[in-house]
């Protein structure tokens, strides 16, 4: 049976253990993984929604400082919410925005925006794209 064997790094290794411990980096892992299956395979994106194409995201803080952003996801995460970092660069300067989902749905983005606050979390709020 075809198989895939994939080493991200190494836990007995102070580095990489550090690094397994930010979910921005297992994020990125998991997002290479699943470009390198799509590449291998030739896979189309889909649209994400075939009426508009629109896809609404969940944005749980945006912040200057990583270390600020990756205490929310923490705080998520405590909470039972997954979310991961990303970024992106507004008149020169990087933002590290936390996203808690992306949804066809405007619906089901207002859902986890409504979660997120029941969590605490003030500042959260949509993206369309």
């Amino acid at each position: 049976m075809p198989s895939l064997l994939s080493e991200n790094g190494f836990i007995d290794n102070s580095h990489d253990a550090a690094l397994m411990k930010q979910s921005s980096w297992r994020q990125n892992v998991a997002q290479g993984h699943a470009n390198g299956i799509a590449l291998a395979f030739n896979l189309k994106r889909k649209p994400a929604d075939p009426g508009t194409g629109t896809l609404y995201k969940v944005i749980a803080g945006s912040f200057q400082s990583r270390e600020n952003a990756d205490e929310r996801v923490a705080y998520l995460s405590s909470k039972g919410i997954d979310s991961f970092v990303t970024t992106i660069t507004i008149s020169g300067k990087t933002w590290y925005r936390v996203q808690a989902g992306a949804y066809a749905s405007r619906d089901n983005a207002e859902d986890r925006l409504d979660e997120l606050k029941r969590a605490g979390i003030t500042d959260a709020f949509i993206i369309a794209e």
